[in-house]
């Protein structure tokens, strides 16, 4: 269990390092416009989520490094948010091209997507079960270190 979370551990991670060049295209995309009166919208609401998509895929990062040996339940709503919204994320973009571009368009993105797509749901179940020591003779492993 330690490992399959230290992988999703860099997952996050590289998730989290890729919205956040996102978000830095956003803010120099800004700060180069010449005329701020007609600012679009687009611009500050794109920056704006992607900058809480870094949040919480660095925290779910963090999250996943610290308990990879857990001695007690943390906070795994870091951790269950980011996978949910990276099943979301891989799932959401290749409808979004269907209906915009039909079923060809569909087609090649699954091909690209299908691999976030699995991890989301194989983050899903691993991140929202509760994570105990085995139980040795009928007692569960208590370890006071």
């Amino acid at each position: 269990m330690s490992k399959l979370r230290l992988i999703f551990c860099w997952y996050f991670a590289f998730i989290s390092l890729a919205f956040l060049k996102i978000t830095i295209d956003y803010i120099l995309s800004i700060t180069r416009k010449q005329d701020m009166t007609h600012l679009h919208i687009s611009l500050l609401a794109g920056g704006s989520i992607s900058s809480v998509l870094v949040i919480i895929f660095g925290a779910a990062s963090w999250t996943a490094w610290r308990e990879r040996y857990p001695k007690k339940e943390k906070k795994r709503i870091w951790t269950t948010t980011a996978s949910l919204l990276s099943l979301l994320i891989s799932i959401g973009i290749p409808l979004l091209y269907y209906y915009t571009q039909g079923i060809d368009a569909f087609g090649y993105l699954e091909r690209f997507f299908w691999l976030p797509t699995a991890i989301g749901v194989v983050g899903i179940v691993i991140f929202s079960r509760s994570y105990r020591k085995p139980e040795i003779d009928g007692h569960v492993n208590r370890s006071s270190s």
